[in-house]
């Protein structure tokens, strides 16, 4: 595994997570922007962005990436807040909007934000266990795969 962030210190932190843990399945833990990755084109088998959508500058940037290091025929997995249309969880989120942008996270997020992303295709969709608010989806990259 191969984990980025912006941030020096969630990278600090998840660096004693591994030496703590003793986790031999970590390959690198790189400071990296998600929108503007380094990495080669096709350089994972499965490329997954936790609950990372609602407080980046340009989700579709964003996606576009996870597409472009995702190998053709891999797997792009997103855990994610999707904002809701109607009933009391939508009037809610609609109402939380301009505070929650004050901290930097979008309560409106539809769903359609990401499944329009070119080069997807949706397998699975489903509600995070224990979490009303976040939902896991899991898309196939288009193209043959190439392993």
């Amino acid at each position: 595994m191969t984990g980025i962030d912006l941030s020096p210190a969630m990278l600090d932190k998840a660096r004693r997570r591994v030496a703590r843990e003793k986790l031999t399945n970590i390959a690198a833990i790189e400071e990296m922007d998600a929108g503007a990755m380094t990495f080669a084109d096709a350089s994972f088998d499965v490329v997954i962005a936790m609950y990372v959508l609602t407080v980046v500058p340009d989700p579709a940037a964003v996606m576009a990436e996870l597409v472009r290091v995702c190998r053709p025929g891999g797997d792009v997995i997103v855990v994610n807040h999707f904002s809701r249309d109607k009933g009391v969880l939508g009037a809610v989120e609609k109402a939380m909007a301009p505070f929650a942008e004050k901290l930097g996270w979008r309560s409106e997020f539809p769903v359609e934000t990401v499944t329009r992303t070119g080069g997807l295709t949706l397998v699975r969709r489903q509600k995070v266990a224990r979490s009303p608010l976040f939902s896991l989806l899991h898309f196939h990259r288009d193209g043959e795969a190439t392993i």
